[in-house]
């Protein structure tokens, strides 16, 4: 076996060491893009709701005897994989033209009955479980009555902004200035949008008020 000059040895031994180091940061490139958040696009993002929509059917089918346990943090506010389930349902809710129309302006102009119907439909599918800490030795009914007060508020600012984003999403997919109010109507052709309350709606989406 032929013998490497020590110069050749030291050479041989570099190039193996630096071809290790590139190697090594490719590995850790990689891993970092792999490990990257991906920013969805507003068309997956809504794509993703509606799946999240017809998997919360087993929610709406559920046995009218079963609640869903929520966990309160010392904020009060919903957390765990079951405030997931319950922040997808409000989505679910928010999309049926029965429980939240669509042709009023604002949420703050929508009926209160509307709201309080879809409260009571949250209500009967989920529960919420108050914080406790540990140093407290019982909680009064006081303190469990403010903590759900709080929910209630957490549940409803989450109505809201999912209601929004589904007029939203409704009018980049379904809203067409060169087309009439009545051609976009004929053209719609959601059950889960009533054809009524779409047209008021686009009605205001082609006012002067609507392009201010």
């Amino acid at each position: 076996m032929a013998e490497v000059a020590p110069q050749q040895q030291i050479q041989v031994t570099t190039s193996i060491s630096q071809g290790q180091e590139q190697a090594s940061a490719k590995a850790s490139q990689s891993q970092a893009e792999e490990q990257a958040p991906i920013e969805p696009s507003s068309g997956s993002q809504m794509s993703k709701n509606v799946r999240g929509a017809t998997r919360m059917q087993e929610v709406w089918t559920m046995n009218a005897e079963k609640r869903i346990a929520v966990q309160l943090n010392a904020q009060y506010i919903p957390i765990g994989d079951e405030s997931n389930t319950l922040s997808n349902f409000i989505g679910s809710m928010v999309r049926k033209f029965n429980y939240a129309p669509i042709n009023y302006l604002g949420w703050t102009e929508m009926s209160i009955h509307y709201k309080t119907d879809m409260w009571n439909i949250v209500e009967s599918k989920f529960e919420f479980v108050p914080y406790k800490d540990e140093s407290d030795e019982e909680i009064t009914e006081e303190i469990e009555q403010e903590q759900l007060e709080a929910a209630k508020s957490w549940v409803f600012r989450n109505m809201s902004g999912k209601w929004r984003q589904w007029k939203n999403y409704l009018k980049s997919t379904r809203f067409d200035p060169s087309k009439t109010v009545d051609e976009m109507v004929d053209m719609l052709d959601d059950s889960m949008v009533a054809k009524d309350q779409f047209k008021t709606l686009v009605e205001y989406w082609c006012s002067e008020k609507a392009k201010v």
